[in-house]
């Protein structure tokens, strides 16, 4: 699979290169060794072809910015550090594993923000995921060189080998 420039050296790859169109597509990376894959969206038409007005009203951002999506000149945020998550006894006993997706902002500090759990696993595991989430530190996304937050999603992957 080709490597994503800068990414190389905290093993995330992409799994699909963005689209060089303006309409929405999802863009995959996968963070190898730790059971954890990030998502993230490509802006939409509000990206490039408007006026500088339209395009805060569009993205939700004012006179900040915003949030951003990876994508249409945003880069994915690296993973620098991210804790193993732990299985809970319930769920551990019952011999259940699965995959948890969770939806956070990465700041422009490349800290986790707003982490909340987008696909539910239950048995506890949902609670360990957002644990584990909220402990990640990251090299934040940039656009034109400057770091800004960006909104990703995390799969949790609980797995008993």
């Amino acid at each position: 699979r080709p490597r994503s420039s800068g990414g190389a050296a905290a093993g995330i790859y992409p799994l699909r290169p963005p689209a060089p169109r303006l309409a929405a597509s999802p863009t995959t990376v996968m963070v190898r060794r730790r059971g954890v894959r990030a998502t993230g969206r490509t802006p939409g038409p509000a990206c490039c072809s408007l006026p500088p007005g339209m395009r805060s009203r569009l993205t939700g951002g004012g006179y900040g910015g915003g949030i951003y999506h990876v994508g249409g000149g945003v880069s994915n945020p690296i993973l620098i550090y991210a804790p193993d998550p732990e299985f809970s006894d319930e769920a551990r006993r019952a011999k259940y594993q699965g995959v948890c997706v969770v939806s956070l902002v990465v700041d422009a500090q490349g800290n986790p923000q707003r982490v909340q759990v987008v696909r539910h696993l239950g048995m506890g595991l949902d609670e360990k995921a957002v644990e584990a989430v909220k402990q990640y530190k990251f090299k934040p996304a940039t656009l034109q060189g400057k770091p800004v937050p960006v909104e990703v999603n995390i799969e949790v992957n609980f797995r008993i080998y």
